[in-house]
């Protein structure tokens, strides 16, 4: 199971988190899902991505069983990442 993350800010400075999951069916055809746009509180640092994106793996029951998690370059979302791995 892989996932991708992608976080943006509106005009009105409210943040959001989106969550696509990509897995291999049972007849090896590719699917996509979106898990998750969820309401990212302010400031959009790391520790509240990480919080949010905790919060929607816990709630899809997916958090052990992801294998990827890719993102934008942007440095917030990146720690969060790391945040979730337990790495500083």
């Amino acid at each position: 199971m892989a996932l991708t993350a992608d976080l943006w800010t509106g005009r009105n400075q409210k943040g959001f988190l989106e969550i696509t999951c990509s897995y291999i069916d049972p007849e090896f055809i590719l699917k996509e899902v979106i898990l998750a746009i969820e309401y990212v509180q302010y400031p959009h640092n790391a520790e509240h991505i990480a919080e949010c994106f905790e919060g929607i793996l816990k709630k899809w029951k997916i958090r052990h069983i992801t294998a990827t998690i890719t993102t934008d370059n942007g440095s917030n979302i990146k720690k969060a990442v790391k945040l979730l791995n337990g790495v500083n």
